[in-house]
C-alpha cells in the first residue's frame, strides 16, 4: 500500500543523494550498502505534522543496508519504525532486536545503534523526546516532568495494543494522503499530533503507565471546568491543543477528563467539538455567508471532513448542514 503519496521526497539510485535526503529528513548518520554488486533503488515520501514527522521509506526491493548512528550524531529523538515489508535487526550494546512484518521497534537517538534491513520498506514516525514529555505532562500532570521516561523497545504487532499503534500511524499516513495534505489547518494537525502522542504513550509500554493507572485525587471541579470552556469558547476557531486546556484549567488532563465525565458526559474535545458545531451552525444561518460554501465554512472551524462534518452535525442537531442552509433560504 502507498503511503504520503502527496508527500512525495525523493525517487534515486545514487546513495549519496540518498544520504543527504535523509540526513534532512532525519538526523545524520552512516548509511552503507552491505551486499556486494547491489544497487539502492530508494523511494521516499515525507511530511510534517506540527512536531512530528512522518515518513514511508523504502530502498528497493532487493537491496541490503546498514545504517550507523555514532556518538557524535545522537540527538533526543525517538522513531516509531513500522515495516511494511522486509526484515531486519536492530543491535545496540550487545543486545538484539528483531525488525519485521510482526515487529516494530521504537528507537531512540541518544546512543549509538547499528541497524541492518534486507528489502525493507519501512513507515516511520518521529518526534523529540521534550515534545513527548510536554504531551505527558499535559495528559498526566507535573508529576511526570521529573521521571525518567523509558519505554519497551519492541512493538509486537501481533498483540491488540501493537496492532491498534500500527493501526493509528497507517491510518494518519494513509489520511494525509487527501484533504489534510492540501488545506494544513492548524486545529486539524493539532489534533493529529495528539492522537498519535497519546496512543503511543496508551498502547506502547513506557514507565509513564504506572502513573496513568493510578487514582486521580479529589480536585475543584467547578473553577478548572469553567476555566477550560472559557478557554475553548474564546479559542474555538484556532487551533486548541490538551496542553492549552491543561496549562490554562491549572490541572492534568486526567483530571479535566473526569470532570469534563462527570458533569458534560463528554471529554473535553469532544465539547470543543460541540462548541465548534455550535458556531459553524451559526455561520450557517448567517445570511452575510450565503456566498460562502458549507465546505468553506467547516473548514473555518476545523472540520475537514464533510461525511464525518454531515455525521456530527446530525447527531448534534437531527439535521443536515445541507438542511439547515435550506431551510433559512
Amino acid at each position: 500500500m502507498a503511503y504520503l503519496s502527496n508527500h512525495h521526497l525523493l525517487s534515486s539510485q545514487n546513495l549519496d543523494e540518498l544520504r543527504e535526503t535523509l540526513n534532512d529528513v532525519f538526523i545524520p548518520h552512516e548509511l552503507n550498502i552491505t551486499e556486494k554488486n547491489s544497487e539502492v533503488d530508494a523511494d521516499i515520501h515525507a511530511c510534517v505534522i506540527n512536531n512530528l514527522s512522518l515518513v514511508d521509506i523504502s530502498y528497493g526491493a532487493d537491496v541490503q543496508v546498514e545504517v550507523k548512528l555514532h556518538e557524535e550524531q545522537c540527538q533526543d529523538i525517538i522513531s516509531l519504525n513500522i515495516p511494511i515489508t522486509g526484515d531486519g535487526t536492530f543491535e545496540r550494546n550487545g543486545g538484539s532486536w528483531e525488525l519485521s512484518k510482526n515487529k516494530g521497534l521504537v528507537l531512540d537517538m541518544q546512543r549509538p545503534f547499528v541497524i541492518e534491513t534486507s528489502s525493507c520498506n519501512v513507515l516511520a514516525l518521529s518526534f523529540s523526546i521534550d515534545t513527548l514529555k510536554q504531551h505527558a505532562r499535559s495528559l498526566l500532570g507535573d508529576k511526570v516532568a521529573l521521571m525518567d521516561f523509558k519505554f519497551d523497545r519492541e512493538i509486537d504487532m501481533t498483540t491488540p495494543a501493537g496492532q491498534a499503534l500500527r493501526n493509528a500511524i497507517q491510518h494518519v499516513a494513509q489520511e494525509m494522503n487527501g484533504p489534510l495534505a492540501t488545506l494544513n489547518n492548524p486545529i486539524a494537525m493539532a489534533n493529529i499530533e495528539n492522537y498519535l502522542l497519546s496512543q503511543f504513550l496508551i498502547l506502547q509500554p513506557n514507565s509513564f503507565m504506572e502513573v496513568q493507572q493510578s487514582t486521580v485525587s479529589p480536585s475543584i471541579m467547578y473553577r478548572h471546568i469553567k476555566r477550560a470552556c472559557d478557554y475553548i469558547h474564546a479559542h474555538a476557531q484556532e487551533k486548541v491543543t490538551l496542553q492549552d486546556l491543561t496549562n490554562y484549567a491549572g490541572c492534568s488532563y486526567r483530571t479535566l477528563q473526569k470532570e469534563f465525565n462527570d458533569t458534560f458526559a463528554m471529554s473535553p474535545m469532544s465539547y470543543l467539538t460541540t462548541v465548534r458545531l455550535k458556531y459553524l451552525r451559526e455561520d450557517l444561518l448567517n445570511e452575510n455567508n450565503s456566498r460562502l460554501t458549507i465546505s468553506k465554512l467547516a473548514n473555518k472551524w476545523g472540520f475537514m471532513h464533510m461525511g464525518r462534518l454531515a455525521k456530527l452535525y446530525k447527531e448534534q442537531y437531527g439535521i443536515l448542514p445541507s438542511e439547515t442552509v435550506r431551510k433559512n433560504k
